[in-house]
């Protein structure tokens, strides 16, 4: 073998093994990021306001808070607990694992925001017993009306 085909051989080698790498990397950092914003958007709302989960650095340990095994939300029971403000506060678009939601017996008003009908995963919805004015979205009615026909 050439010399010059031998440093182009390692050359090809090393360039595939630091692509592969930056890409484990990039997918690596992918997956926590919505990770961390899942947490921020939790926070922004306002729903948690005890220092326990303000100051605790795991989200899925937080009442109401269920995660799936790689640490994002996939449940949000906030049943009965004075919760108040409107429900656009809760950033839908940050919860792409989100299964099941329930609100009911709060103090949420407003009207319910069409992002809601973004949440893919979406199997449980429970607003009542909350002072929610306004039609329900049409991304909602389509995702439930899809759910049937399947």
């Amino acid at each position: 073998m050439s010399s010059s085909y031998r440093v182009m051989v390692t050359w090809v080698t090393l360039f595939i093994y630091n692509v592969a790498t930056v890409a484990s990397i990039c997918v690596t950092a992918s997956e926590k990021l919505p990770i961390k914003l899942e947490k921020e958007a939790l926070l922004n709302t306002s729903w948690w306001q005890n220092s326990e989960a303000i100051n605790s650095s795991d989200h899925c340990t937080w009442y109401g808070v269920s995660c799936n095994i790689a640490g994002s939300v996939n449940g949000v029971s906030l049943i009965s607990t004075n919760i108040t403000g409107k429900l656009a506060r809760f950033n839908f678009s940050c919860f792409p694992n989100l299964i099941s939601l329930d609100l009911s017996n709060n103090n949420i008003k407003g009207s319910i925001p069409s992002e809601i009908g973004c949440l893919k995963n979406l199997e449980k919805l429970d607003l009542s017993g909350n002072n929610l004015n306004g039609q329900i979205p049409s991304t909602l009615v389509l995702r439930i009306l899809r759910s049937f026909l399947q």
